[in-house]
Parts: C-alpha cells; sequence; structure tokens
C-alpha cells in the first residue's frame, strides 16, 4: 500500500476517533445522569409517574449499551492506528490476504478481509439484556 493511502486512512481514522471520542462524553454524561425526581431537582427523588421512571431507566440503559459499542469501535479504531504505526496494517490478520481497499474505505479500523470477517463473525457480540436485573424465577 502506498504512503499517500497509507496517510489517507489515519487522517479517516483520526477523524472517526475524534468523532467517537465526543459521542462517549455525551453518552457517557447521559448514561450516568439522574432519573426522574432526581433530574427534576425534586427533593424527594421519587419519580413523579412511573412511566416516567420506566422511560428513564430505558433511556439510562440504551445510553449505556450504546457508550459500550462506541468505546468497542473507538478502541478498534485506535488498534488500526497502531498497526499504521507498525507497518502491519492492510493484510487480513487471520489470513494474510489483502484487505480490499473498498473495504478499507468503508471500515478503515477492520481486521479482516470480507470472507475471513464472515468466517470468524468479527465483532462484539449484542447483549441487550447484559447488566439488568433477573427476574424472580431466576431466569
Amino acid at each position: 500500500m502506498t504512503k499517500k493511502k497509507i496517510d489517507k486512512y489515519r487522517a479517516q481514522l483520526e477523524r472517526l476517533a475524534a468523532r467517537l471520542r465526543g459521542d462517549i462524553a455525551t453518552l457517557e454524561e447521559q448514561a450516568r445522569a439522574p432519573t426522574s425526581g432526581q433530574a427534576g431537582g425534586n427533593p424527594t427523588s421519587a419519580p413523579t409517574h412511573l412511566e416516567e421512571m420506566a422511560t428513564d431507566v430505558y433511556l439510562q440503559e440504551l445510553n449505556a449499551t450504546l457508550l459500550e459499542n462506541e468505546e468497542y469501535l473507538r478502541g478498534e479504531v485506535l488498534a488500526a492506528m497502531e498497526r499504521i504505526d507498525q507497518g502491519t496494517y492492510g493484510p487480513c490478520e487471520n489470513c494474510g490476504r489483502k484487505i480490499l481497499e473498498a473495504r478499507l474505505d468503508l471500515l478503515p479500523y477492520t481486521r479482516y478481509c470480507t470472507p475471513c470477517a464472515e468466517q470468524l463473525q468479527a465483532g462484539r457480540d449484542v447483549n441487550l439484556n447484559e447488566g439488568r436485573p433477573r427476574d424472580l424465577a431466576g431466569a
């Protein structure tokens, strides 16, 4: 891969890292925001309505899940920049073949060529129930 192309991918990764840094800060603030009565300055800190409390909790959980995803992506972006610095950016980490530039244009942080990514099902598993309390039956 030419230096010009490497520089293009580095710039793209740097822009993505900066955007993710801002997104992470915002999501972290939202995920840690007080809920219901606490947020409105209600001295009793009791929710005004159960619906409000449910909505607040749902939004807090959603923001926590989004935050986790953005942190994962930022880690992948930083790892790609490290591969550029080490001179190992471009080949698939699984088979060693060159990753197509069209794939790198869309996912500059990718570690794998398309066939290997499909085979390995690369990426992080999503578990929307992670961190939620279990029901009384223990399920």
